[in-house]
């Protein structure tokens, strides 16, 4: 089940990245993985994206948590990572949806 959540952070995540997002007038926004999708609503805007990354050891299915928080001057922020993400390297900080449709 998908939820939009305001704010807030734990501890326990092992990676958090936060990215610009914005959503479309429709309000409809699909996140998905290589296997499944599922539609989520949430008032069009830029949101400051929140990726949060938990031990897979920690739970008996992978999880992680999106926060959607309305900004309008969002940022790629790399506040904690894991030893896969090597900051050092350069990164791709644009997309649009119609590169992947």
């Amino acid at each position: 089940m998908l939820q939009a959540h305001e704010s807030g952070s734990a501890s326990d995540a092992l990676c958090v990245i936060d990215v610009l997002f914005e959503v479309p007038p429709s309000g409809i926004v699909e996140i998905g993985s290589i296997s499944a999708s599922e539609f989520l609503e949430i008032p069009s805007g830029l949101y400051q994206l929140r990726y949060e990354c938990y031990d897979p050891a920690s739970s008996p299915t992978p999880r992680i948590r999106l926060l959607f928080h309305r900004n309008t001057k969002p940022r790629f922020y790399v506040v904690r990572t894991d030893s896969e993400l090597d900051r050092g390297t350069d990164l791709l900080l644009t997309a649009s949806p119609e590169a992947f449709s």
